[in-house]
């Protein structure tokens, strides 16, 4: 069964805008809300056509969430499945988020059915045991999160069906939407004609694209056009996702019933591990020896789907590549040597998070006698608490273990509690213990900081920065009042990030002005983003930044008169 489905939305989540105006739609309220959430949904379709065929009959929107009702996916040309066909009954798009470098949505389809042409012929085979149930998924949960700094996008999905259920999580990088056009009519035949214009009109022949037309961006205070809208054409592209596959994982928890059935066949498990062995080494060895990675791959397949035919229970497929791969070119690899080589995927009995169980004991001592188990272990019970892992998930419990690691200094818990903070709507607490992680150095803290500030206004921002533990030792700071241009200019962007030392805009926009008075380029710059930043802000924002200019200037002219601007001038004078 093809993933098309699912890389299709992640096309189009990537390749345009319209995320951005679900976001804000299902995250905004007021009577524009419904028609900014209606526009988004509506961009969100047109986009999601560039990379496959996707219809609907109606679009809902209700409070703070959307749906499509009768959507159906047609497979992309260069699959070569005609007729094949994902329907679901409802796609609901109710969760999104958007920070200063990531955006999120989820999306939950019900009542979903898959059409047979999706499948190959052995494909069908090996699912005709399951049933007239077997191309029929009940629900499935997919989050899309996009990290706009590093490119990084994750997808984890959840399936439920009648033979059980699958979970698929997918991270890669460098990861964007980029135009395809597929090798050859011959071998990606022409999709057939929408029925129902004006949504999209039937594909030209040759290599010309299909026409799609989109709607004007509704009045926000009328509401959407009913009638006599202004359509305007262009040609879309055929998009697929580009980047290098970092880590993928596929999990099962397998029905009962599917082991009963897997236990009848071939002669029961024992059948079921020769029959595996021998198809997987017929595909793989064709006359030669196999490699190392696929005589794990054949091993471990055989073993762990003979326990499943025997016991049920779980599974999982983990691919560990040593080298990142391109998505495009996996998306092209058709050799299996080559795939198993490139994504050395091997089978294991249980997904890790079933097999990670934490013994109860451990955390009712972790919990009424925190002191006697050592730091780092607190820690580690902590994060599982968070996250539900190995133990249901508690975040009270968690936050009562992180605190006091948090306050003796743990930058590590500093940044799990500064995560739970903001999860749970403290956008000052998240602050505080973030600017604790961050003046460690360590990584994820500058993004928490920047998340966080999002619900703070400057004012509210630069109390808690003033409230931030001091560095003991501070060897930047010295090298800095030295005369060391280099460390002025270090000191400026540390401070303004966040990262090595605590998050100080007064700081950063003092030591930016003085390295920028010196002549260094890149503290100009930043002293000059500050500035815009908050003094194109408006409102009260603008009124502090003007305040805090007033002081910062005031403060830099007495360091430079006070020694400084002739340490830095006898620094930069040349050798005699």
């Amino acid at each position: 069964m093809e993933s098309f489905m699912l890389m299709s939305m992640a096309s189009a989540f990537l390749s345009s805008a319209a995320p951005l105006a679900l976001v804000a739609g299902l995250m905004g309220d007021g009577p524009e809300r419904d028609a900014v959430l209606r526009f988004g949904a509506q961009s969100f379709a047109v986009s999601l056509r560039a990379a496959t065929d996707f219809r609907y009959d109606e679009i809902a929107v209700g409070e703070n969430k959307l749906a499509y009702l009768g959507a159906t996916l047609g497979a992309p040309p260069a699959l070569g499945r005609p007729g094949c066909e994902v329907a679901a009954a409802r796609i609901e798009i109710g969760e999104a988020a958007a920070g200063r470098d990531q955006i999120s949505i989820r999306a939950t389809l019900s009542g979903i059915e898959v059409a047979a042409a999706c499948l190959k012929p052995q494909e069908m085979a090996a699912l005709a045991m399951l049933g007239p149930q077997a191309l029929k998924i009940d629900r499935a949960e997919a989050t899309l999160t996009y990290e706009i700094g590093p490119s990084l996008g994750r997808l984890s999905a959840e399936f439920d069906a009648a033979y059980g259920r699958v979970g698929l999580e997918l991270l890669a990088d460098r990861l964007h939407a980029a135009e395809w056009t597929p090798p050859s009519p011959a071998l990606a035949p022409a999709p057939a004609p929408e029925p129902e214009p004006p949504t999209l009109e039937p594909p030209a022949t040759g290599a010309e694209r299909p026409s799609v037309k989109i709607p004007r961006a509704p009045d926000l205070e009328s509401g959407w056009p009913e009638e006599d809208q202004d359509w305007s054409e262009f040609n879309s592209p055929e998009t697929r996702l580009e980047g290098r596959l970092l880590r993928a994982e596929l999990r099962a928890n397998l029905a009962p019933r599917l082991a009963q059935t897997l236990s009848g066949l071939a002669g029961g498990p024992a059948g079921i591990e020769g029959a595996v062995r021998q198809g997987l080494e017929s595909q793989l060895a064709r006359g030669g020896e196999l490699s190392p990675a696929e005589s794990r791959l054949v091993d471990s397949a055989a073993r762990e789907l003979g326990r499943v035919a025997a016991q049920g229970g779980g599974l999982v497929v983990s691919l560990t590549p040593e080298t990142p791969p391109s998505l495009s070119a996996l998306v092209d690899l058709q050799d299996p040597k080559a795939a198993v080589e490139a994504l050395r995927p091997v089978f294991a009995a249980a997904p890790p998070r079933l097999a990670a169980l934490i013994d109860p004991a451990e955390f009712e001592t972790a919990l009424s006698a925190p002191e006697s188990l050592p730091a780092a272990r607190r820690l580690i019970l902590a994060k599982a608490l968070l996250a539900g892992e190995g133990v249901p998930p508690a975040p009270a419990a968690a936050r009562g273990l992180l605190a006091p690691l948090a306050e003796a200094g743990d930058a590590e818990a500093a940044l799990a509690l500064a995560g739970l903070s903001l999860a749970q709507g403290d956008s000052a607490a998240a602050y505080a213990q973030a600017l604790r992680a961050g003046a460690q150095g360590l990584s994820g803290a500058q993004a928490l900081l920047d998340r966080a500030e999002t619900g703070l206004n400057l004012a509210e921002a630069m109390r808690i920065q003033g409230e931030a533990p001091k560095l003991a030792e501070d060897p930047l700071l010295a090298q800095a009042q030295a005369g060391d241009l280099d460390a002025v200019a270090r000191l400026a962007r540390a401070a303004a990030e966040g990262v090595g030392r605590p998050r100080d805009y007064a700081e950063a926009l003092t030591w930016a002005g003085v390295a920028a008075a010196a002549g260094d380029y890149g503290a100009a710059s930043l002293h000059e983003g500050l500035r815009r930043r908050f003094s194109e802000d408006g409102g009260t924002n603008a009124e502090v930044w003007k305040s805090l200019s007033t002081r910062v200037e005031a403060e830099a002219l007495k360091l430079w008169m006070g020694g400084l601007g002739a340490r830095l001038r006898d620094g930069a004078a040349p050798a005699p």
